[in-house]
C-alpha cells in the first residue's frame, strides 16, 4: 500500500510537466516537456560537460514549492560532491514524507566509478530518479539511475547500457 501511495505521489508530480508552449516555462534539459507549475530556476551548475539545475516548482503539500534536479552531460568525479550537496540542503522545508527529491536524467554517461558514487547518493538521499520523454540515459548513468529509491522512465525515454571497463 505505501509503495503504491509513492507511486501515486511521484506519478502526480508528472502532471506538472506538460507540452504547452511558453516561453515563461523553461525546457526540462534533453526533453520537450516543459515545467507547468515551474517558479523559477535555483541554480544552473556547469561543470565540465554537467549541466546541473535546481528548479523550484509549486508544491501545495510543502509551503509552497519543492525544488527538483535536472542533470544533462556527462558525469566526472565533482559530480558526486554536487549532488551531495545539493540534496542535504534542498527541500529542507518540507515536512519529512515530503522531503523526497525528483532528479531527471539526461546523459550520456561519464566514468563508471563515478556513476556508482551517483547512485549511492540517490540511496543516501532517498531521490526519485527518472527520464522522461526524449531523454537518453546511457552508460555511467544508467548505473546512477538504478541508485534511484524509486525509478521511472516515461514512453520514449531511453536507457543505454554497456559492459562497464575501468582504465
Amino acid at each position: 500500500m505505501k509503495n503504491t501511495l509513492i507511486s501515486f505521489i511521484f506519478f502526480s508530480v508528472f502532471f506538472f510537466f506538460s507540452f504547452l508552449s511558453s516561453a515563461d516555462k523553461p525546457k526540462i534539459l534533453g526533453s520537450d516537456l516543459q515545467w507547468n507549475d515551474y517558479i523559477k530556476t535555483v541554480k544552473d551548475i556547469k561543470v565540465s560537460n554537467l549541466r546541473i539545475k535546481v528548479v523550484r516548482i509549486e508544491s501545495s503539500k510543502c509551503g509552497g514549492y519543492k525544488d527538483m534536479l535536472e542533470l544533462d552531460g556527462t558525469f566526472n568525479d565533482d559530480t558526486v560532491f554536487i549532488l551531495d550537496e545539493l540534496l542535504t540542503t534542498i527541500n529542507q522545508h518540507c515536512p519529512e514524507e515530503e522531503r523526497r527529491t525528483a532528479v531527471l536524467l539526461n546523459s550520456d554517461g561519464g566514468y563508471l566509478n563515478s556513476g556508482i558514487n551517483v547512485g549511492r547518493i540517490f540511496r543516501k538521499h532517498i531521490v526519485t530518479t527518472a527520464i522522461l520523454a526524449g531523454q537518453k540515459c546511457s552508460s555511467s548513468c544508467s548505473t546512477a539511475f538504478f541508485g534511484g529509491y524509486y525509478i521511472y522512465m516515461l514512453q520514449d525515454a531511453e536507457l543505454m547500457m554497456h559492459s562497464p571497463y575501468l582504465k
